[in-house]
């Protein structure tokens, strides 16, 4: 249809439920024609509307954004276009039921990117479920508003609100009226699993300076004598201060949300020559005796 076979010097585009029938229409910014927008028949097709300024004016558009600017329930957009005037063009509305969602993270971050929101409502007799996701962008220089805008057709009632926090905490909200801007505040405690790292450490540290470039030195063991289970949060910086006064191991254990395991992650450790008695420096998995200059050495898993 339409969206496939028109042509263009498209730059971006935008996903938004502009006339809040419970499905996703799309707006494509062009620069140098006409923009794009297409409505979604909720049948696998879509089709191109002609009779709104925002459809038809032109300009080199190069991105912009939807959001409920005059917080009347409906979706505004924003078109900002190279070296000319912008354009934001304001929703009229049409009377249908929508609602509004502003997610507070706590355990997560605060402006909750990352996290999922899922709404089931019953729209034209059927039972439908929407998604959407808090992202830091949804475009090449496009970004919508944080706040999540659900159209929500003729249903009065939002019958279920699920939110999936990326920190792993699930809530779920339930029989909630339409037409209302409503803030969820991230409430609980994620799941959490110990896991456990053992750093390479001995009393093979050498005690004089020696030649910066020297591979002399490797540094092997646990820290479990001198450190106990220690529990982190997912986000934020930690400090811990070890002396490393005694020769035996020791090991590093920490307790991180089960939601992250499997995901990338980074633990970090610094080692500092404190006494100034023989310096640390590292290369590749080995540390090294070397100038006085702080170390970080990381560990991806």
């Amino acid at each position: 249809g339409d969206l496939v076979t028109d042509g263009g010097t498209s730059s971006t585009a935008v996903w938004g439920d502009y006339d809040n029938d419970g499905a996703l229409d799309l707006y494509v910014f062009d620069n140098g024609g006409n923009n794009f927008l297409y409505h979604n028949n909720q049948d696998g097709s879509f089709e191109r509307i002609w009779n709104m300024e925002l459809a038809f004016d032109g300009g080199p558009s190069r991105g912009g954004a939807w959001a409920d600017y005059d917080l009347d329930g409906d979706l505004d957009l924003f078109v900002a276009n190279a070296g000319e005037n912008n354009f934001l063009y304001q929703n009229n509305g049409n009377g249908n039921h929508w609602i509004n969602l502003k997610l507070a993270g706590t355990y997560s971050n605060a402006a909750a990117i990352g996290s999922r929101v899922r709404v089931r409502a019953t729209i034209g007799g059927a039972t439908v479920w929407q998604t959407a996701e808090i992202a830091g962008q949804c475009g090449r220089f496009a970004q919508n508003s944080l706040d999540v805008e659900f159209g929500l057709g003729d249903a009065a009632t939002v019958e279920e609100i699920q939110v999936a926090w990326n920190s792993g905490i699930v809530q779920t909200l339930t029989n909630l009226p339409s037409d209302q801007f409503l803030t969820i505040s991230e409430s609980g405690t994620p799941d959490n699993t110990q896991l456990t790292f053992r750093v390479n450490m001995s009393e093979q540290i050498a005690q004089g300076n020696f030649d910066p470039g020297s591979q002399i030195v490797v540094v092997r063991g646990d820290f479990e004598d001198i450190a106990e289970p220690t529990t982190f949060l997912w986000q934020g910086n930690y400090f811990r201060l070890y002396e490393m006064g005694i020769p035996d191991l020791y090991e590093l254990t920490i307790t991180m949300p089960l939601s992250t395991v499997g995901l990338p992650f980074e633990y970090k450790y610094v080692i500092d020559d404190l006494a100034n008695a023989g310096d640390l420096t590292t290369q590749g998995g080995l540390w090294e005796i070397g100038d006085n200059r702080r170390l970080t050495q990381q560990f991806v898993t």
